[in-house]
């Protein structure tokens, strides 16, 4: 397994590795789609982990705090957040790539209505 992805050590009981960094490789590595319905699903990395989860926006917002994922670090992370034993909001390497995904997408319509606008004239 690779340094980079962020993985549950079950000796030392914490998160160990990059949350951000995992999240980037499930973007390069295309493992995130849209499915509609401000739902997005995030694959499995390939001999790292066998389970897919789902990603929503419950707020139709671009703040990363109205995405929801149903993995059990998110959960975990909202269930404390609610009973207020923590400060930090619920978020997991899933949101952070769908996050990544989205802003991508939107960037990429953006290009091509700017392109359409100025005739195919790249600005």
């Amino acid at each position: 397994m690779s340094n980079d992805v962020c993985f549950w050590d079950h000796w030392t009981k914490e998160l160990k590795g990059s949350i951000i960094s995992k999240a980037k490789k499930f973007y390069k590595l295309k493992l995130v789609s849209y499915v509609g319905d401000n739902t997005w699903i995030v694959e499995p990395i390939k001999d790292y982990n066998t389970r897919t989860y789902e990603v929503t926006n419950k707020k139709d917002d671009e703040d990363i705090r109205s995405f929801e994922c149903n993995c059990q670090g998110f959960q975990s992370k909202l269930r404390k957040f609610k009973l207020r034993q923590s400060d930090e909001e619920a978020y997991c390497s899933h949101t952070v790539a769908v996050k990544m995904f989205a802003g991508n997408e939107a960037h990429n319509k953006a290009v091509e209505r700017k392109m359409k606008e100025e005739e195919g004239v790249w600005i």
